[in-house]
């Protein structure tokens, strides 16, 4: 049953993780300085490049609308996609508990995103660490601030999650959850020591979106 339902959930966010992930990639690819020449040739950046990769340039603010997106379309086919096509109804009624169909759930998006996200930024760091592709040092600590914003996106994908599974009103208060969680991920990213008090508060705040997600989820009238 668990096999059943990942893959159930894979097939039905196959295009949005495509979309994501070659959004990515081609975010990677500016990053890099990789584009098509007129005569069909791949060209990328040389030793005469002076930009700092990670530290300059526009790859983390892209990654991160691009990660925001990509999680919040997850978040939202997962929750909204099930209500549209009566799949709740359904699938509560499997012989398998209703936290574990959430955590099947849950667990497929995140996955999906992390994998993207990951490939996209180890791309990058890849290219820089290789001789002969820019002219300035790189070390993979400077990779951390991105990494930050990889690891806070899944409370993102949660927050999206409950918003679309909130019985409110689109115009009152149905995307509270993912706004307030968008203002207190930007929050943690500035927190002192992160390497210790960022992983805590995202794990706090996931965990309290997640006892949110089961408890909407028992008590709405999905009829």
């Amino acid at each position: 049953m668990w096999k059943a339902l990942a893959f159930k959930d894979i097939r039905e966010t196959i295009g949005i993780a495509a979309l994501g992930l070659l959004a990515l990639i081609l975010a990677a690819s500016a990053a890099m300085r990789i584009a098509v020449d007129p005569t069909g040739l791949v060209m990328g950046g040389g030793p005469h490049d002076s930009e700092i990769p990670f530290v300059g340039g526009t790859f983390k603010s892209h990654f991160t609308v691009i990660s925001f997106l990509l999680v919040a379309a997850l978040g939202f086919r997962q929750s909204l996609g099930e209500m549209f096509q009566s799949g709740y109804l359904y699938l509560f009624h499997r012989p398998i508990s209703l936290a574990r169909v959430l955590a099947v759930k849950m667990i497929v998006g995140i996955f999906i995103y992390l994998v993207c996200g990951a490939i996209s930024i180890l791309a990058v760091g890849l290219w820089a660490q290789t001789p002969g592709t820019h002219a300035s040092p790189f070390e993979w600590s400077m990779t951390i601030p991105v990494w930050r914003v990889w690891l806070s996106m899944p409370v993102i994908y949660l927050g999206a999650m409950l918003s679309g599974m909130r019985p409110a009103r689109w115009a009152g208060t149905r995307l509270a959850p993912l706004v307030g969680v968008m203002v207190l991920t930007a929050l943690i990213q500035d927190l002192p020591s992160w390497m210790i008090l960022g992983p805590l508060s995202l794990l706090a705040v996931a965990a309290v979106l997640i006892i949110n997600i089961v408890s909407v989820s028992r008590t709405r009238d999905y009829a």
